[in-house]
């Protein structure tokens, strides 16, 4: 198999891939807690996100997340395809390849074969539109490792033309490696209050490049998205983000999308066995004594988990009591309270990259201070 940058060349589909060493920036996990039910004493939450993703305030001038299936391309959408099916662009409803909703748009690789697909959104008149807060908004999966060539492109331009194009995002020039959804905003107020009609292009190209999938392409005035709650130890010792101490299993789902990096672990002192420097959420655990606290961090879709518990959550490399990377899937942690009073600690979730995606979190509180050790 030929190799680059001393990884299999082969792994470009959408199977289950991830890193066999090292752990980079991570996501982590967004909270809008819920109130649900587990059964008889359970203690469950479910997150909630708006599938926008975004907000969009005063105007918003494109909005596809390809939800329509058997209608490709959507209406004022086109593409010029050098390939067939289903290496050309095509509607997905794979839910790997699906962001949102129940579609997307994708092109899978073909070996030793050159592609060079061409997807058009439809054209956009913001002529009069004031160009402050414009932006392009929009989520691709992919793996940036297999688009590094000459010949391997996952690009997006715009061109007021039709002729002259103008490089927007760039898969090539994203230097992490790993599939993950990944979302790309694009400042836009160059291109409104301006003559000419706003054409959007997303170019694949490549010979024995990876697949490619896109969903929720959106143009408008939108604002940043605002990180959850619980996205620092402060906002985790509110009630609804407080595990214990009451004896009951839980369960907390979600996805990863909006919190921000507030807790690092580095290579060689952290107590997960891997960096873990990407977004994080927190949850305030509270064990009773003669009791222990377990959790285990699953996810849906192609990113790795990292889960880690911390008694000072200034010094969380110092003072991480218990820690796992997820590989290839469910990261456990659990920590005794032999003392004689209840312990609080901070169970943090996060990941490897700037990856994200849905999750879910299972655990509790059990009599006893007998835990399993972590092995990694």
């Amino acid at each position: 198999m030929m190799m680059r940058g001393g990884r299999p060349a082969g792994r470009r589909t959408w199977a289950r891939t991830r890193a066999a060493a090292g752990c980079g920036a991570g996501s982590a996990v967004l909270a809008l807690a819920v109130a649900g039910t587990l059964g008889a004493g359970a203690d469950a939450r479910a997150d909630v996100l708006d599938p926008g993703q975004r907000v969009f305030v005063g105007g918003e001038f494109l909005n596809e997340g390809f939800e329509d299936p058997g209608t490709f391309p959507p209406p004022g959408w086109s593409y010029v395809p050098l390939r067939s099916f289903p290496h050309d662009w095509h509607a997905t409803t794979n839910p790997v390849e699906v962001h949102t909703g129940v579609g997307a748009a994708a092109v899978a690789h073909q070996d030793s074969v050159i592609q060079q697909e061409q997807l058009y959104a439809p054209d956009l008149d913001l002529q009069a539109e004031s160009p402050a807060g414009m932006y392009l908004s929009f989520w691709y999966r992919a793996d940036p490792f297999f688009f590094h060539g000459v010949d391997t492109v996952f690009r997006v331009h715009a061109s007021l033309d039709g002729a002259a194009w103008t490089a927007l995002f760039r898969l090539d020039d994203v230097t992490e490696s790993g599939w993950a959804w990944r979302n790309v905003v694009v400042d836009l107020s160059s291109w409104a209050g301006v003559p000419g009609l706003l054409k959007l292009r997303f170019t694949y190209r490549g010979i024995s490049a990876g697949d490619v999938a896109i969903d929720d392409v959106r143009v408008g005035y939108l604002t940043p998205p605002v990180p959850p709650p619980n996205d620092v130890c402060a906002g985790a010792n509110a009630p609804q983000y407080t595990l214990g101490p009451t004896v009951a299993p839980f369960q907390v789902t979600g996805n990863t999308f909006f919190a921000l990096h507030d807790y690092t672990l580095t290579l060689g002192a952290s107590c997960t066995g891997h960096a873990t420097e990407g977004r994080d959420l927190v949850w305030r655990v509270l064990v009773p004594p003669g009791h222990h606290f377990v959790a285990t961090m699953t996810t849906a879709g192609n990113w790795d988990d990292s889960l880690f518990l911390v008694s000072d959550c200034a010094n969380p490399e110092g003072t991480c009591v218990d820690g796992d990377r997820g590989f290839p899937d469910g990261a456990t942690v659990a920590v005794p309270n032999a003392g004689g009073s209840t312990a609080t600690y901070y169970l943090v979730a996060s990941g490897w990259g700037t990856a994200s995606g849905e999750f879910t979190l299972t655990g509790g509180i059990e009599p006893g201070i007998a835990v399993a050790p972590t092995s990694w």
